[in-house]
């Protein structure tokens, strides 16, 4: 295993610490913060040591700012939406459903929902259903009134389609 070197220069002390436990000594010194923060020195012995590479995951996450419309091509716990704009279908997730008051999704429903492109491909973030049954509201869900298009559904004045 690697073993680190611990060099305390205040104290002229120095411990190793493999993968077992710790040594009292080490673990007083980390309880006690000022100590630790002014007279611990780290470095790590170099023959031990292979490189090792952190890398961030590459996303390239661009999302679409526009409402998007289209058809639902299939749905079970999971599914797919086909835009009316062309392009490949986009991925839909019950979890996604679930934000905005939704059990399911019926074969050919028309929906309008905003998308984002993943290393697996395009998935969508949000999704309002254009005419929901009421078999398909999440129970517990209030079905509430829009004061512009009076009409009720899962949406407010504030993010009304019409």
């Amino acid at each position: 295993s690697t073993l680190f070197k611990i060099m305390f220069t205040t104290l002229n002390l120095s411990l190793r610490v493999g993968s077992g436990l710790l040594d009292h000594q080490f673990i007083f010194l980390i309880m006690n913060q000022e100590n630790l923060l002014t007279s611990i020195n780290l470095s790590l012995l170099r023959k031990d040591i292979k490189q090792i590479n952190f890398q961030e995951p590459k996303f390239n996450a661009k999302s679409h700012d526009k409402i998007r419309s289209g058809k639902v091509k299939f749905f079970k716990i999971w599914g797919y939406i086909t835009p009316h704009d062309g392009g490949r279908d986009v991925f839909i997730n019950k979890n996604i459903l679930r934000k905005r008051g939704y059990k399911h999704l019926v074969m050919h429903q028309e929906v309008k929902f905003f998308s984002k492109v993943t290393p697996k491909g395009e998935v969508a973030t949000e999704i309002q259903i254009m005419n929901p049954n009421p078999l398909q509201m999440d129970d517990g869900t209030r079905r509430i009134k829009c004061f512009k298009c009076k009409s009720y559904g899962t949406h407010v004045a504030a993010n009304c389609p019409s």
